[in-house]
């Protein structure tokens, strides 16, 4: 009785991280059944409420408390030395939703392989909802600025469901994964307007290519390989592209951009300005939010930039740092297999959207990647090894 009792919780638990990390998606389905204000802090909240009752306990693991207290003591100081205080405010705000909760939710066990197939369920809703209302939106409008979002939401069940195609023995299933694919792909290349997410998507794609290649060896040449030979074709790419005229938005708005000298859409300029406020704060940087006071609330655009402008170098090495060393270990290490896929799915969703877009504070992947990098696998594998003893 116990173990059917622990499993069902623990099926809650796969459910309930699987809503979390679909938000996007279920956001999205009910603004067009029943649109209300403010669903993500509902969403939000009736999730972590459903976990503490069905769990019956409210745990701090020691991971969730070193990362809170970190941030806490960050927003504390910027509090007192940012004069307009009104980006600390709403980041704060911002980090309970996507960072505290993210985390805290996180902290129970959950079934990696359900995850993945809660979330491809919930694609495929959405992806009806892609068919029946925002195709029909993004062929209809000529600003193409909310496709962003939209590609980056696209990414995340894409990316599971890719994933998850490997596990599932259903025909039914396998299907639907292939129409579901295939509609989305449609959407992400040809009426997609991002760049961004067509290159996570790339990303993932090479980083899955290379987990079949078992020599670390082999596998860190090949990705120089790769790096080098990616770099050297960007100018050929971009004189072709230059010059092409296609049905694909996000070709057709790069090809724009590389006429009108401007690939970077503006970007350089915020660059070279957060470059500037790290070198006049370089111990201890500006506060959060200080860079969005002075640019009428734009971002830096980079993660790391905005490390180094809210909290100084040092804290920016350490924690870019970091980062890239998880990075390195989940795609080059020989740790097992479901901790890899889940840390890799959790970095396409967030590395490339937060190098060139977005902030931290509203990406919930991140702060969930930095807590299972923190927490690390030898728990896990305890825990694996008393759950085969108890059997």
């Amino acid at each position: 009785m116990d173990e059917i009792k622990k499993k069902k919780v623990l099926n809650v638990n796969d459910l309930i991280i699987a809503f979390y990390l679909c938000i996007p998606m279920v956001t999205k389905i009910l603004a067009t059944i029943m649109p209300l204000e403010n669903n993500i802090v509902i969403l939000v909240g009736v999730l972590v409420l459903v976990s503490i009752l069905y769990n019956k306990k409210i745990v701090f693991t020691k991971e969730m408390l070193l990362i809170n207290i970190i941030v806490i003591i960050l927003f504390l100081i910027s509090f007192l030395r940012v004069i307009e205080n009104q980006y600390v405010i709403m980041y704060f705000l911002d980090y309970i939703l996507y960072g505290f909760s993210g985390i805290f939710l996180a902290q129970n066990h959950f079934e990696y392989k359900n995850v993945l197939k809660y979330i491809s369920i919930i694609f495929v809703f959405f992806t009806i909802i892609l068919v029946y209302k925002y195709i029909p939106l993004v062929k209809a409008s000529e600003n193409l600025d909310f496709t962003m979002d939209l590609s980056y939401t696209v990414l995340i069940g894409m990316i599971a469901m890719l994933i998850y195609f490997k596990y599932t023995k259903k025909a039914i299933f396998k299907i639907l994964t292939v129409v579901t694919i295939i509609i989305n792909l449609y959407y992400l290349i040809v009426l997609n307007n991002n760049r961004g997410s067509i290159l996570a998507l790339v990303i993932f794609i090479i980083i899955s290519g290379l987990q079949k290649i078992k020599k670390k060896k082999n596998k860190v040449i090949l990705c120089i390989i790769s790096i080098v030979i990616s770099v050297f074709s960007v100018n050929f790419i971009f004189d072709y592209i230059e010059d092409i005229n296609t049905n694909i938005n996000w070709v057709n708005r790069l090809a724009f951009q590389i006429k009108q000298g401007n690939i970077s859409s503006t970007r350089d300029d915020l660059y070279q300005d957060a470059i500037q406020m790290i070198d006049n704060n370089s111990l201890i940087g500006a506060g959060i939010g200080e860079f969005e006071n002075e640019h009428q609330g734009q971002y830096t655009h980079n993660l790391f930039l905005q490390l180094g402008c809210e909290n100084g170098i040092v804290i920016a090495i350490i924690v870019g740092g970091y980062l890239i060393l998880c990075f390195y270990k989940a795609i080059f290490n020989n740790i097992e297999k479901e901790r890899k896929e889940l840390l890799i799915f959790l970095l396409c969703q967030f590395l490339p959207r937060l190098f060139v877009s977005s902030v931290y504070w509203l990406n919930s992947f991140i702060w969930i990647f930095l807590y299972l990098s923190i927490k690390g696998e030898k728990k896990k594998e305890n825990e694996i090894q008393r759950n085969v003893i108890e059997d």
